[in-house]
């Protein structure tokens, strides 16, 4: 099978395309001819096994020229699900493009709105999601696998799925600091102690979304004055940013996702995850939609149907991410990270919208 992999071309190249509505889709809920399928897309026969129902799935999407499929990931997990896509559908090419968060958010936002949707199906977050719900671009799908998930990662009102979350941590470079010198809530880091010696991620919009979530608008919005006034640095990307914080280039990140802590942690970087985190500590759930004009709609489901299949929650457990499906090997794979705290999840109801707009003004071009 040929499998292939590129990477998102600037945003700028596809203004060019002429912005129109797309189509509306597929209702996800449209009745079965007495094959199983409409329109040539599989449905989901009454009483069918999800492993019965995945095997016309993966018939019918190899007539389908391949798939395409968007991601933010990195490197080594686009590398894993190219990995566990071969082993589990080896008639079918799948082709990932892989690019930072906002990019290939707004790529297939323009591309949905201009009637030239691409890709088939995106990994991202809720707020991710969220965005492009509301552009109206999105089939609700509700995968067969979708029944061996996390009950409470479940919710069939939104058009994706919840494969896996993620949690934001406090970290710190153990060369550079003490740890009974850390804040034990985050308005300490608002102190001189730390001016220009803290960091968070340039798009920090699900973190300042918690804090929101969990102290209201003016509050948040005072701490994040307060570490604009402080000289936070802004530093875009997960790994980016935790390679900086072991290199020594900043003293604490306020907003290390705890998958990419484990592994600099576990492989001896001068990293540690604070034992008392401040409040909150937020979960952003993650997962995929598909598109409701994807090219390849068989594959589109199939793709879904893969990452909450144990192949493709696999290759959450290798990133150290916890994993929605209930049975298996895949719960949270680092509990010492949170210091007795429960997260603090991020539903679709969140104002992500706002939590941009705050950050922008108080924290980008504050720091600008």
């Amino acid at each position: 099978m040929k499998i292939r992999q590129v990477m998102v071309v600037p945003l700028a190249a596809l203004t060019l395309l002429t912005t129109a509505c797309g189509g509306s889709g597929e209702p996800a809920d449209a009745a079965a001819s007495g094959d199983g399928t409409k329109d040539g897309v599989v449905q989901r026969k009454d009483g069918e096994s999800a492993d019965d129902y995945v095997a016309r799935l993966y018939e019918a999407a190899q007539k389908e020229d391949g798939c395409v499929f968007y991601t933010p990931a990195q490197e080594k997990e686009v590398a894993s699900i190219r990995q566990h896509w071969d082993e589990t559908f080896p008639e079918i090419d799948i082709e990932t493009t892989a690019g930072g968060s906002d990019e290939i958010l707004q790529r297939a936002i323009v591309e949905a709105q201009s009637g030239n949707t691409q890709a088939d199906a995106m990994l991202g977050s809720t707020g991710e999601m969220t965005l492009m719900a509301d552009e109206g671009i999105l089939l609700n799908y509700r995968p067969a696998n979708e029944e061996f998930a996390d009950p409470a990662l479940v919710d069939p009102d939104v058009p994706w799925t919840t494969d896996f979350y993620l949690t934001f941590h406090v970290a710190y470079n153990t060369d550079r600091v003490q740890a009974s010198e850390l804040p034990t809530d985050f308005e300490g880091f608002t102190e001189p102690r730390w001016k220009g010696k803290i960091a968070i991620d340039l798009s920090a919009v699900e973190w300042t979304a918690g804090l929101i979530e969990a102290f209201g608008e003016e509050k948040a919005t005072e701490l994040l004055k307060g570490f604009s006034d402080n000289d936070v640095l802004l530093v875009e990307g997960s790994t980016n940013r935790t390679e900086q914080l072991a290199a020594g280039q900043f003293d604490v990140m306020l907003d290390g996702y705890g998958h990419a802590l484990k592994r600099f942690v576990d492989e001896g970087a001068p990293i540690a995850v604070a034992e008392t985190q401040p409040e909150p500590v937020t979960q952003v759930l993650a997962g995929t939609a598909i598109f409701k004009d994807a090219p390849h709609p068989n594959c589109a489901r199939l793709i879904d149907e893969f990452m909450l299949m144990e192949a493709g929650q696999q290759v959450y457990a290798e990133q150290n991410k916890a994993g929605a499906r209930a049975e298996g090997d895949t719960g949270n794979p680092y509990p010492e990270f949170f210091g007795g705290q429960d997260p603090l999840p991020l539903g679709a109801d969140v104002d992500f919208d706002r939590a941009r707009q705050i950050l922008e003004d108080v924290v980008v071009r504050g720091n600008g």
